[in-house]
């Protein structure tokens, strides 16, 4: 059994490096993002799981290749995803037809992607904690 006021002060010690948990998180939450846009994407879905209208000319999957044109990077405390090319303007409902084909979440995080969020944060967290 260790000197409990030893092991107090390394918990101590630990705990001002969790300041440090946004930026360490940041990446695992940037791969969890992707991960869950590419499935939606796959799936023709938007984030919040509705399913896009099909192709207008021949009733197919539309958007097939927006995951290449999908950019997901952390950027120190923060994960910023964008959307380039024509699948921008489908996102945004100004492509030819008017149809809106949500790629990227605009409101809310849909629960699923908060969970993978916070197990991401609680993994880093553990990590920092755990660190000697």
């Amino acid at each position: 059994m260790g000197n409990g006021l030893y092991e107090i002060d390394e918990q101590i010690a630990r705990l001002k490096n969790v300041a440090g948990l946004p930026r360490e998180a940041a990446p695992g939450c940037a791969v969890a993002l992707r991960e869950y846009l590419d499935r939606q994407i796959s799936a023709g879905r938007a984030p919040d799981g509705s399913t896009w209208a099909p192709r207008k000319d021949d009733g197919g999957k539309p958007l097939e290749g927006a995951a290449k044109a999908l950019v997901v990077v952390p950027v120190g405390t923060h994960v910023f995803a964008r959307i380039k090319g024509p699948e921008a303007r489908h996102h945004r409902g100004i492509a030819k037809g008017g149809v809106v084909r949500q790629i990227l979440p605009t409101t809310e995080f849909p629960d699923v992607l908060v969970r993978a969020f916070k197990a991401v944060i609680v993994e880093t967290f553990s990590k920092i904690m755990e660190s000697k």
